[in-house]
């Protein structure tokens, strides 16, 4: 699995550097495709013309280990072709978005999720934490797939070093 890394902070990140390679930080936010996407929600309005599905109230969309919750929730449905099965391809959520798997979570205002392509971009005073370590930005794009991420304005990040001293 290939590591979310490169973080551009400030100098007094590059001292905790050694810290940061101990605990790879906001690792775990992966995805695999092929598994099911469950949603619940307190109601749904369906769009044929336009492939859309939206679910309001208390959302919940669940993928494997991921789990993504937020007030409302856009689905946009990808029609069947010859080089894609037809499925959910994007998920746009509004207001309280949470996403979390077993290890680490990631808060905000908005969210994009492109499915297919495993992209995430999460906007409006995200948080991202996993145990004592955090990282905070006014957006955060993250290729799951990849495990590749990039945080923009505002970055501020608490990293704290594993201990090495044995209790």
């Amino acid at each position: 699995m290939t590591y979310l890394r490169s973080f551009v902070l400030t100098a007094g990140l590059v001292l905790a550097g050694a810290a940061l390679a101990q605990t790879t930080p906001f690792s775990s936010f992966e995805q695999d495709g092929s598994q099911p996407i469950e949603i619940e929600a307190e109601s749904l309005t369906l769009n044929q013309a336009d492939g859309t599905a939206i679910f309001a109230g208390g959302v919940t969309a669940v993928q494997g280990t991921l789990t993504m919750s937020a007030d409302m929730m856009t689905v946009t449905y990808a029609e069947e072709t010859e080089t894609q099965a037809a499925g959910i391809e994007r998920l746009v959520a509004a207001g309280n978005v949470f996403f979390s798997t077993p290890t680490e979570t990631a808060e905000g205002q908005e969210a994009d999720y492109l499915i297919n392509e495993g992209l995430l971009t999460l906007t409006g005073g995200v948080v991202l934490t996993q145990g004592p370590n955090a990282l905070s930005s006014r957006e955060m794009k993250i290729d799951l797939t990849a495990g590749t991420g990039e945080f923009i304005g505002g970055v501020r990040t608490i990293i704290v070093p594993q201990s090495t001293e044995t209790q």
